[in-house]
């Protein structure tokens, strides 16, 4: 994907963070909630995770989990002060479609305080 803004690689303690094309044009906010996105993967050992699924691959059950680990690294970023900084990249650049993938409204809920989720859905 030519889009992709950034992307982890590597097991266990040998990962490294990948900057694509697009990591050049965000703000400095913006890189730090990508790159604190991707240190929540690797933190959460979630790569590993998704190479023993792999003979399940296809499988609802591990859609749900990889989904599940897209919100988990969401709610690290929010945890650092930097959810709606992910969510403004998200909206710009996130070609992320399917099962494996949160919606935008499902990685708000996560990203964005409480109060501000309920003010954009009234």
């Amino acid at each position: 994907n030519t889009e992709q803004v950034a992307h982890a690689v590597g097991l266990f303690h040998r990962k490294r963070r990948v900057a694509g094309p697009v990591w050049w044009s965000l703000r400095t906010r913006e890189r730090h909630a990508v790159l604190l996105h991707e240190v929540g993967h690797c933190r959460h050992h979630h790569f590993e995770l998704r190479l023993l699924w792999l003979p399940l691959f296809w499988t609802r059950f591990v859609q749900r989990i990889a989904r599940r680990q897209e919100l988990q690294a969401d709610a690290f970023v929010a945890e650092q002060g930097y959810g709606a900084d992910l969510l403004a990249v998200l909206r710009r650049f996130s070609t992320e479609q399917g099962e494996f993938y949160p919606s935008l409204a499902e990685r708000a809920a996560v990203l964005l305080p409480k109060e501000i989720v309920h003010a954009v859905a009234a």
